[in-house]
């Protein structure tokens, strides 16, 4: 990515990490599909395909601006909805990104000190422009896999109790698609290995106790070095993402 030209000079790029700006993206993705009453796989869909095509800009060198982070952000949506029958007009979510111009992603502190955003309202343009270059990274193939049948078998496997299946769910659509592009990781039972794991260190007083069984990595025929690996990957986002929502707010709070 590159900063655009007219505010190039003004950026403190500590703030606007790879890892950072997924972050931003990721939240204005969610906040735009809540806005739209997206489903669950419309929503998986759309973080995925964000992931996919940061990972693929990085390895491949495709130059993109940071204030058109919102275009991507939208584009992602818009081919979601497309891809999982849930299709929301191009004109009204950008309707929606208009109205929400003070904050639009990515957020960083400038070298004057003060927070601020780059992100600018996309034209339709801008959201076709990207829908593209994202589909030329997928090689246009828009198939996402997703988890909801293995995830519950590799509970099944693992005996987890059903009042608690629903919240590992909700430990791996966040730590995989929302606050990381683990969603891309080929090893996805590693995965929901490590959100089990992650909700069982987790509970909460009041929920149902329940703690992995000693065979647990072998029932999943995943080595516990790889579940360990995603779980301390779980743990440094879960902190960063913490940490980012300060630069977040305070960026929204400026006059």
């Amino acid at each position: 990515w590159s900063a655009s030209s007219e505010n190039a000079e003004e950026i403190d790029s500590d703030d606007l990490s790879a890892r950072n700006i997924k972050i931003d993206a990721c939240g204005l993705i969610r906040k735009l599909g809540k806005m739209i009453s997206y489903g669950e796989r419309a929503m998986l869909s759309s973080f995925h395909f964000f992931h996919h095509f940061h990972w693929a800009a990085a390895m491949c060198d495709i130059k993109w601006f940071l204030n058109d982070l919102p275009a991507i952000c939208v584009a992602c949506l818009f081919m979601a909805g497309k891809a999982e029958d849930t299709i929301c007009r191009l004109d009204y979510l950008i309707e929606l990104v208009a109205s929400s111009h003070r904050e639009l992603p990515p957020f960083f502190r400038g070298k004057d000190g003060r927070y601020k955003n780059l992100g600018r309202a996309p034209s339709s343009e801008d959201v076709l422009f990207f829908e593209y270059r994202i589909l030329e990274t997928m090689e246009f193939d828009v198939s996402v896999a997703h988890p909801s049948k293995t995830i519950n078998q590799v509970m099944e496997s693992a005996k987890v109790p059903p009042p608690l299946r629903d919240l590992v769910s909700g430990v791996f659509q966040t730590r995989a698609y929302t606050d990381s592009d683990l969603c891309l990781h080929e090893n996805r039972t590693a995965i929901i290995g490590a959100a089990i794991y992650y909700m069982s260190l987790s509970q909460k007083d009041g929920a149902v106790k329940w703690s992995v069984p000693s065979n647990f990595a072998h029932v999943l025929q995943v080595p516990w070095r790889i579940m360990i690996e995603i779980l301390a990957e779980f743990a440094r986002t879960a902190k960063e993402v913490v940490l980012r929502e300060e630069v977040i707010s305070k960026a929204l709070t400026v006059k």
